[in-house]
């Protein structure tokens, strides 16, 4: 495979860290939570508390010295086992996103496009504003022999295009929620300002958080269901035959390769019915020949 893994600023990838290592005897959260809170707080506000320390990644101890292990192998050259304990990772339930781009900067390595794109793409999902990861991904990209047009001018599909360049799906419905906090309290304090400036710019302010809002939770929505009507998949092998039904008896319709984009529309079996973006060409293929980009979901 031609070409090297780089960083965004052209140098060569090395594998990297959870970013907020955690071991079981720290006591502090991974971003940094004193243990010592006061006591005294409201529930509502120790509520708020909880969910975002759940929603903080925090890694134990062994997962951290795996990642070490797998990192050191690298560093020796030794890809495959490399790749072979990050995998061990990810099927223990360990999500991170820099555990997801090492992993593609190993398949790389190794040659293999399509599990490289997969594993990129899963990193750019939980991280999208990191540069080295969209670096890398942009790479591996440019090298999918498959290059078709997506056709999607419609502006709803181009907000969500942006959105998901730059937050998280989880970013995302926090951003929607605060906004409709703050909607409430501006509409609470326009109800109690006498009539003048202060109220108008108060209602102004409510009126731009309520268009905000509107956009964010279309784009919440939008991306929701786009996700789980149609789950983004990478093709794994180095080539496929899409087949007009699911079975080897069945003829063939086109050929895609390692590392091209296709959405899941249906699955039969160990057959899957999958589909180019705009929908233009779908056809069959054993379910083994690729994967979702959100790690273990089917389309019935």
């Amino acid at each position: 495979m031609g070409g090297n893994v780089t960083s965004s600023k052209g140098r060569p990838a090395r594998p990297r860290f959870f970013h907020h290592p955690v071991r079981e005897d720290d006591t502090k959260g991974s971003r940094g939570w004193c243990s010592s809170m006061k006591p005294a707080r409201p529930p509502v506000i120790l509520s708020l508390l909880l969910l975002l320390l759940l929603a903080l990644p925090a890694h134990a101890a062994g997962d951290i010295d795996t990642l070490a292990r797998g990192n050191q192998l690298y560093a020796q050259g030794d890809f495959q086992a490399a790749g072979q304990l990050y995998e061990q990772l990810i099927a223990q339930g360990v999500e991170d996103s820099v555990l997801y781009y090492n992993l593609g900067n190993a398949y790389y390595k190794q040659g293999e496009l399509g599990r490289a794109l997969l594993n990129y793409t899963r990193a750019a999902r939980l991280a999208p504003r990191d540069a080295d990861i969209q670096a890398n991904l942009a790479l591996a990209r440019s090298q999918v022999a498959d290059k078709y047009e997506t056709n999607s001018s419609s502006p709803v599909a181009g907000l969500l295009a942006l959105v998901e360049r730059w937050l998280t799906i989880n970013e995302l419905a926090w951003a929607a929620f605060s906004i409709w906090v703050l909607c409430a309290l501006l509409w609470l304090l326009q109800q109690h300002l006498a009539p003048g400036n202060p109220r108008t710019l108060t209602q102004y302010a409510l009126g731009l958080s309520v268009l905000l809002l509107l956009l964010s939770t279309v784009s919440l929505g939008g991306i929701l269901y786009t996700e789980s009507r149609w789950p983004p998949a990478i093709v794994l092998s180095p080539e496929i035959a899409v087949v007009s039904g699911p079975g080897t008896q069945f003829t063939t319709e086109f050929t895609l390769h390692s590392g091209a984009q296709v959405s899941l529309l249906e699955t039969r079996g160990d057959w899957v019915r999958i589909a180019l973006p705009g929908e233009q060409l779908q056809g069959w293929t054993p379910a083994a020949t690729v994967a979702t980009v959100a790690p273990g979901v089917t389309n019935h």
